[in-house]
C-alpha cells in the first residue's frame, strides 16, 4: 500500500496532477492550478493563498500560465483519446431535441431500449409501456428528473 495513504510519508506523491474531462482540462503543480473550462479561457489560481479559487491570476502571471500549459500539453500528448464518453441527457449541452436525435440512430422519431442512454432511463421514460420512448416521453422524463433534483436542494 502506498506510504502516503498509510500516513507513513507526508511527501507529495506526485510532482503534478493533470486531468481532463470532455472539453475541460487542468493541471495542479505545487500551489498552482491552471484550468480551462469549456469556454476555452485559461484560469490560474494560487491555492496556497486562494483555496476557493476566487482570484484568477492568469492575466498577471502569463509566464506561469505558459509553463503550466506546456506541461499540460506534454502530459496530454502521452494520453490516448477517451475510449468512452458519458452519454446522458442534460450532461452534454445542447437542447433536448438535439440529444434525442443523437440517440435516435434509426431516425424513426422514437428510442428503442438499445438506443436509450441507459436501461434505467428507458424504463423510467417509457411511460406508456409500448417498448419505445417518444420525444414527448423523453421531455417529460427529463423534466421530472430536473424537478426532483431541484426539490433535493
Amino acid at each position: 500500500m502506498d506510504s502516503n495513504l498509510t500516513g507513513q510519508s507526508t511527501a507529495d506523491p506526485q510532482e503534478q496532477l493533470c486531468w481532463r474531462m470532455g472539453p475541460k482540462t487542468a493541471i495542479r503543480r505545487g500551489d498552482w492550478k491552471l484550468l480551462c473550462e469549456a469556454r476555452g479561457e485559461w484560469e490560474l489560481y494560487n491555492l496556497a493563498e486562494d483555496i476557493g479559487e476566487r482570484n484568477d491570476l492568469a492575466a498577471t502571471e502569463p509566464a506561469r500560465v505558459a509553463e503550466l500549459r506546456d506541461a499540460l500539453a506534454a502530459w496530454d500528448a502521452q494520453m490516448v483519446e477517451p475510449l468512452w464518453v458519458r452519454e446522458s441527457f442534460g450532461n452534454q449541452g445542447g437542447n433536448l431535441r438535439q440529444r434525442f436525435e443523437q440517440f435516435d440512430e434509426d431516425g424513426d422519431g422514437r428510442l428503442s431500449p438499445d438506443e436509450a442512454p441507459t436501461e434505467q432511463w428507458f424504463r423510467r421514460a417509457d411511460t406508456d409501456g409500448d417498448g419505445f420512448v417518444s420525444f414527448d416521453e423523453a421531455r417529460a422524463a427529463t423534466r421530472a428528473r430536473n424537478q426532483g433534483r431541484r426539490a433535493e436542494r
